[in-house]
């Protein structure tokens, strides 16, 4: 996930990092940002460009709430903060302010982490919520159409070979569903 931070150093990436997120980053865009003790933010990711309209180079160094909160969820956000800066990690679903105005519901981990200055701050990492719903929608029907179908199924992963297969498939080919998972299609 790329980020930007507000300090001048250039952080490195991490050794076990590897490949490209697209997949995921489509399939589920996550917005990752940094507050520090004060609540200035201190990172922003590109996802959360993308998912709350600011850039950047607009919300590093602001404070995070008159920015980020409805005017309504205030109090809310002091007692979470205070909360997180103690320790906890908050999972919730909450109303995030966009750029434009308007607010999105999003699911959001709230989990302590030091600030630039070692002070106790915190990582926020959200998702949209109707994103969250619409993949578990499809996962739900991924599963009844493996599990209720009349037809042959089969998952195969880059190598060819079985990640999956249902009931029916198994059937035909006589050999148990299990049985083809790992295995090369041939």
């Amino acid at each position: 996930m790329e980020t930007h931070e507000s300090s001048s150093r250039v952080p490195q990436p991490p050794r076990a990092a590897v490949g490209d997120a697209g997949v995921l980053r489509e399939l589920l865009p996550i917005a990752l940002w940094r507050e520090d003790a004060e609540g200035h933010i201190v990172e922003w990711s590109l996802a959360a460009q993308d998912l709350l309209g600011h850039r950047p180079e607009h919300v590093l160094g602001r404070l995070a709430t008159p920015l980020l909160v409805p005017d309504a969820n205030r109090e809310l956000a002091e007692r979470l903060t205070l909360r997180v800066q103690a320790g906890e990690t908050m999972v919730g679903t909450l109303p995030v302010r966009h750029r434009d105005g308007h607010t999105i519901a999003m699911e959001m981990w709230i989990v302590p982490a030091a600030d630039p200055a070692g002070r106790p701050g915190a990582m926020l990492i959200a998702v949209e919520t109707s994103e969250v719903l619409r993949m578990r929608e499809n996962l739900a029907a991924m599963e009844s159409l493996f599990t209720q179908s009349p037809i042959g199924l089969a998952l195969l992963g880059p190598d060819l070979r079985f990640l999956r297969v249902n009931d029916a498939l198994a059937r035909m080919n006589g050999v148990a569903a299990a049985e083809h998972v790992g295995r090369r299609l041939h």
